[in-house]
């Protein structure tokens, strides 16, 4: 299980989360499907912090997640919980990324050491629809290497 499809059921098992905006309400990468109200997570960034001589890597990970909401007082409200859900968590992986070992095997037991809120704001758009993003850092611990 990668990062984005790991947030996906870290959301959809937060009962307060999935009760304010469910799951199948959030997508990954991009969406067609706009109807509101929704939200969008991506991997804005990838880069390596350190590579050890046995392989392994650790990597800062930008992801960004995006609410859209007609109403500002809901919108404001599954922002903050998401906050509350996302911000210094760790996790465990598997085929982070799609990774390969030398093999081409996807590899196992990436890592997210940590991931922290680092910005959020909102902003209406010109169509009226409320949009609140929400910035995170993880550090991700590749075992196999990159």
């Amino acid at each position: 299980m990668n990062l984005l499809e790991n947030i996906h059921d870290r959301w959809a098992d937060d009962a307060v989360l999935s009760g304010l905006l469910p799951a199948s309400r959030v997508k990954t990468g991009t969406t067609s499907d706009v109807t509101l109200p929704f939200a969008i997570w991506t991997r804005d960034s990838q880069a390596p912090v350190l590579i050890s001589n046995d392989g392994a890597a650790s990597d800062n990970v930008g992801l960004r997640c995006q609410v859209f909401h007609e109403n500002y007082d809901v919108g404001y409200e599954i922002a903050e919980r998401v906050k509350a859900v996302f911000h210094n968590i760790a996790m465990q992986l598997q085929g982070f990324g799609g990774s390969s070992s030398s093999s081409g095997e996807t590899c196992k037991g990436d890592i997210v050491v940590s991931m922290r809120r680092t910005n959020d704001y909102d902003l209406q758009d010109p169509d009226g629809v409320w949009r609140f993003v929400v910035d995170f850092l993880a550090k991700v611990y590749l075992p196999e290497g990159t």
